[in-house]
């Protein structure tokens, strides 16, 4: 078997929080993100730093309820919590500038949340992309890919991935198959010649196998599960060059 492709997760895998946000200030670089959206909207009268934590909560929630559902397309989610939100207040808002302004709060960066790469994913794939391995990215963020590609950057990785899919511009989140097989497409690789590299075991590892993919779990605890398991990032090129 040779593997000619790795898709990675991205939270907990590539990069983690390093202490928990200060909301407060996440909420101010998000109003002042939204502004000049609300003053064209007719909505600069609305108290944001209340209206932007309230969408959020119900956002989540709204995620939560869908897992059960996964055929629900995910990027209406956000923009229906944002709509139903802005109702409250006695606006109306449409699905489209629903999202102008998702992708307006998701332009701070999130290294303002504290996120920070893994101490070894520069590095490690960095060593990956020289190896000639395509890479790429499959990522339950409610964000855009460009949006996505944007941080990575901006965080110190190299521009080293091919695809970035996104629930939020793909329609469905992990652990849907659709899109792990779209991100493979998007490598022109078949599963049998991919590995998918997550932490978490239902939404990342068992769809990538059920899928024929090698199916790497990062994670501290022993498992035997039909898949591998590595405990950093740095063991994974050895791993993907010499012993798959």
């Amino acid at each position: 078997m040779t593997i000619r492709a790795v898709l990675f997760d991205l939270d907990n895998t590539l990069w983690r929080p390093e202490t928990t946000p200060d909301w407060e200030y996440i909420t101010r670089l998000q109003s002042e993100a939204v502004a000049g959206l609300f003053e064209r909207m007719d909505m600069g009268h609305l108290d944001r730093l209340r209206l932007i934590p309230d969408f959020w909560e119900r956002f989540g929630a709204m995620r939560k309820d869908e897992d059960d559902r996964l055929e629900e397309v995910y990027e209406q989610l956000g923009a229906t919590a944002l709509c139903s939100t802005l109702q409250d207040d006695g606006c109306f808002c449409s699905g489209e500038d629903a999202q102008v302004i998702l992708e307006a709060l998701n332009t701070v960066p999130l290294r303002e949340f504290n996120v920070r790469l893994l101490p070894d994913a520069e590095r490690t794939l960095g060593v990956l992309a020289a190896t000639g391995l395509s890479l790429g990215v499959v990522s339950n963020r409610p964000m855009t890919a460009v949006q996505l590609r944007s941080n990575l950057l901006d965080l110190g990785l190299p521009d080293v991935f091919g695809a970035i899919l996104t629930s939020l511009d793909f329609g469905y989140r992990k652990p849907h198959p659709s899109i792990f097989q779209a991100a493979l497409e998007a490598l022109d690789t078949e599963a049998r010649e991919a590995a998918f590299v997550g932490d978490m075991l239902e939404i990342d590892v068992l769809p990538a196998l059920a899928l024929g993919m090698t199916a790497i779990h990062k994670t501290d605890a022993t498992l035997d599960g039909g898949h591998i398991s590595i405990r950093g990032l740095s063991e994974l090129p050895d791993l993907l060059v010499h012993h798959l």
